[in-house]
C-alpha cells in the first residue's frame, strides 16, 4: 500500500547512455517522499522505435498530438521541380546578368519568358497565365502580370542584343576558333510584320509569308549571335553581315567560318570577303565545296565522330563534280 507522504511529481522518459552498446530509453516517475525527491524505473522503452519514443516523450511534457490530416488544410498545390532546375541553370549559365547587370522589372520578365518557353511553350498571353500554375511567378515575382507588359519587356531587350552578342563572343569565341552559321526561316501567319515577305520558306508552306533568321553558333553549337531578315532574302546575302559582325563588333580578326554550300558559295555570299581588312586573312572564293587540307578533314571528322577516310573521298567526290560541271576559280 502506498505511503500517505508520497506524492506523485510526473513520468518522464530517461536517457541512459552506454559504454559499449546504444543508449537505453527508460520510463521513469519522478515522486517526494518525506520531503525527498525520488525516482524510481516504471519500464524499459529500448525496444520501441526512436520515433515512437520521442512522441512518447512529447506527450508526457504535456503536447497535444494530432493526426497530420487534422492538423493541416491543403489550399493549393504548385508544380516546382522542374521550375527549380530551370532557374538553378539559369543561375549557372549566369542569364540574368548577360541580360542586364542590375536587377528590374523587365529583366525578371524576360526570365520568366525564357523559362516559361522551356517549361511549356506557348504564346505571351498564355505564358501570363500558365505561370501562375507553378511556382514561376512567385520566384520571379511576376505575378499578376498583364500581356502588354511583357510586350514592353520585349521592346527594353532590343536595344541590348548588340551587348548580349558580344558577351557572348567574349565568352565563347576567341582568334582561330570555328564559328558555325546557318540560315532558316519561320512562316508568318499575320499581316503587319515588314520583315513577313514571300521566299523560300522551309515550312513547307507555300500559302505564307515568312521570315529569314540567321544564326551563328560556337563550334559547340551555343548559340551566339542572331540576325532576322526579311522572307524574300537569299541565304548568301546574309553572309557578308555575318563577316562584318565577326570582325567588327566581336574584334575577331581570324576565323573559320563553316556553313552549307548555299550560303557561302555564291559570289554575292562571299564578295565581300576579299574587301576586309587583309590583316583579317579573308580571302574570296567562288568554289563548292570550298577546298580544305586533309588536316581540316581529320579535325572535323573527329569531332564529328566520323571516318576521316570516307569524309575525304566525299569531298573529293564532291569537289570533282563541281569541277566538271563548270565550277569556278578555286581559292589561292
Amino acid at each position: 500500500m502506498p505511503n500517505v507522504n508520497d506524492i506523485n511529481v510526473g513520468m518522464y522518459i530517461a536517457k541512459v547512455p552506454n559504454r559499449h552498446s546504444p543508449p537505453s530509453y527508460l520510463l521513469r516517475e519522478s515522486y517526494r517522499e518525506h520531503g525527498k525527491v525520488k525516482n524510481r524505473t516504471l519500464a524499459n522503452l529500448s525496444a520501441l522505435p526512436l520515433q515512437q519514443i520521442e512522441l512518447l516523450s512529447r506527450v508526457l511534457k504535456g503536447e497535444s498530438l494530432v493526426p497530420a490530416e487534422d492538423a493541416f488544410h491543403m489550399i493549393r498545390s504548385l508544380p516546382h521541380g522542374h521550375v527549380r532546375a530551370v532557374l538553378a541553370m539559369f543561375g549557372r549559365l549566369g542569364l540574368e546578368s548577360l541580360i542586364a547587370s542590375r536587377p528590374c522589372r523587365e529583366r525578371d520578365l524576360v526570365v520568366a519568358m525564357i523559362a516559361q518557353r522551356i517549361l511549356h511553350p506557348s504564346s505571351k498571353l498564355a505564358a501570363t497565365r500558365r505561370w501562375e500554375t507553378t511556382t514561376l511567378a512567385e520566384e520571379l515575382g511576376v505575378g499578376a502580370t498583364e500581356v502588354d507588359e511583357l510586350y514592353a519587356a520585349l521592346d527594353w531587350l532590343l536595344p541590348r542584343q548588340k551587348r548580349i552578342e558580344r558577351k557572348l563572343a567574349q565568352r565563347h569565341l576567341a582568334e582561330g576558333s570555328r564559328v558555325l552559321y546557318d540560315v532558316s526561316s519561320s512562316s508568318y501567319f499575320g499581316h503587319t510584320c515588314l520583315l513577313a515577305r514571300f521566299g523560300h520558306n522551309r515550312d513547307g508552306r507555300r500559302d505564307l509569308p515568312c521570315m529569314v533568321y540567321g544564326v551563328l553558333t560556337d563550334a559547340q553549337g551555343r548559340p551566339i549571335a542572331l540576325e532576322v531578315y526579311p522572307g524574300n532574302t537569299g541565304d548568301p546575302a546574309t553572309v557578308p553581315d555575318q563577316v562584318e559582325k565577326l570582325r567588327v563588333r566581336f574584334g575577331l580578326k581570324r576565323v573559320v567560318l563553316v556553313g552549307d554550300r548555299a550560303g557561302v558559295s555564291h559570289a554575292q555570299g562571299v564578295g565581300t570577303l576579299g574587301t576586309a581588312d587583309p590583316s583579317s586573312r579573308c580571302r574570296p572564293c567562288s568554289c563548292a565545296p570550298l577546298r580544305v587540307t586533309v588536316g581540316v578533314l581529320r579535325a572535323v571528322a573527329s569531332e564529328a565522330g566520323l571516318d576521316p577516310a570516307v569524309v575525304r573521298r566525299r569531298a573529293s567526290g564532291g569537289a570533282s563534280r563541281q569541277s566538271r560541271s563548270g565550277g569556278a576559280s578555286r581559292t589561292g
